[in-house]
């Protein structure tokens, strides 16, 4: 799970993109929605990477 989010965080550091903003969208808990909680915020993250490439 970390590793997940260490590589994904690691990404963004050597490639600055728009992208940027919405992975940091995801790594803040959404008030409006209760399943998401920082447990499924490395998957979002790699997702997010995976589908940005």
């Amino acid at each position: 799970g970390m590793r997940n989010a260490g590589s994904a965080l690691a990404e963004r550091k050597q490639n600055p993109t728009e992208g940027k903003v919405e992975i940091e969208e995801h790594l803040r808990p959404d008030p409006e929605d209760p399943s998401q909680s920082s447990s499924h915020a490395p998957l979002l993250i790699s997702i997010k990477m995976l589908s940005s490439v």
